[in-house]
C-alpha cells in the first residue's frame, strides 16, 4: 500500500472513530511531519448537549435547527447586522430587542407566550434560560425528558420558521394558533413513538397530556 493511501486511510479511521464515539471533533489545528507526509492531530472532546438535541423523539428537522441554535449558527440578524448584510438587529417578531438566539427562543414575548401555553399543556414549570438544557437538569424520567426535549424543540423550530416568515413576508401567525400546530404535530410524535413498556406514573401523565 502507497504511502499517500495510508495517510488518507489513517485520516478517515481517526473521523470514524470520533463520531462512532459520540464525540464533536473540536479542531483540526496541528500539523507534524512524519516520513515526507503530514498528519492531521484531532483534539476531540466530549459534548455534553448532543443527547438533548439528537433526541428519537422529535422530528429529524427540529433535531438539524435546535442544533444549529443550541451551537450559535442560525443567521440571526444581530450576525446579519454585524456582516453588513442587515441594516439593523431588530428582532423580525417583536422589533424590541436585538434578534439572537438567547432573545428569540428565551426573552422575546412571542416565545415567552408560546411557551407559557406549552408549559400549561405538559403541566411543568417554565424553563429557565435554554428550554432543551433546562429540561436535560430536571430530576424526571427519561421518557419524560424525552416527551418534553422533543416538545420544546417543535416549539424553537415553529418560532424560527415564524421568524422567516416575518422577515421575507411580513406574515406572523398568533402565539395561540403556533402552540395549538405544535401540539397537534407532538401528539401525533409522541403517539408514533410511545413504547408500550412505560411505568404508571408516566403512562398517567402521558394519558393527560394527549388527552
Amino acid at each position: 500500500m502507497s504511502g499517500n493511501w495510508k495517510a488518507i486511510c489513517k485520516t478517515r479511521d481517526l473521523f470514524q472513530n470520533g463520531y462512532s464515539h459520540g464525540t464533536w471533533i473540536a479542531d483540526l489545528k496541528g500539523y507534524s511531519v512524519k516520513s515526507g507526509y503530514d498528519w492531521i492531530r484531532l483534539k476531540e472532546t466530549k459534548v455534553g448537549w448532543s443527547k438533548l438535541v439528537w433526541n428519537n423523539a422529535a422530528l429529524p428537522k427540529h433535531c438539524f435547527v435546535n442544533w444549529l441554535n443550541i451551537r450559535n449558527a442560525l443567521n440571526t440578524k444581530e450576525k446579519l447586522h454585524r456582516i453588513g448584510v442587515s441594516p439593523d438587529d431588530l428582532c423580525c417578531i417583536c422589533h424590541a430587542g436585538s434578534e439572537n438566539v438567547t432573545h428569540l427562543f428565551q426573552h422575546c414575548p412571542y416565545v415567552i407566550e408560546i411557551l407559557e401555553l406549552i408549559c400549561a399543556w405538559l403541566k411543568i414549570p417554565k424553563p429557565q434560560g435554554n428550554s432543551l438544557i433546562w429540561t436535560g437538569m430536571r430530576n424526571w424520567s427519561q421518557v419524560q425528558k424525552a416527551i418534553c426535549l422533543a416538545v420544546f424543540m417543535a416549539v424553537n423550530y415553529i418560532v424560527w420558521q415564524q421568524r422567516n416568515f416575518a422577515r421575507l413576508e411580513g406574515v406572523l401567525i398568533r402565539p395561540a394558533v403556533v402552540f395549538n400546530q405544535c401540539k397537534t404535530l407532538m401528539k401525533i410524535r409522541i403517539r408514533c413513538q410511545l413504547s408500550k413498556v412505560v411505568r404508571a406514573n408516566d403512562r398517567d401523565w402521558i394519558n393527560c397530556i394527549l388527552n
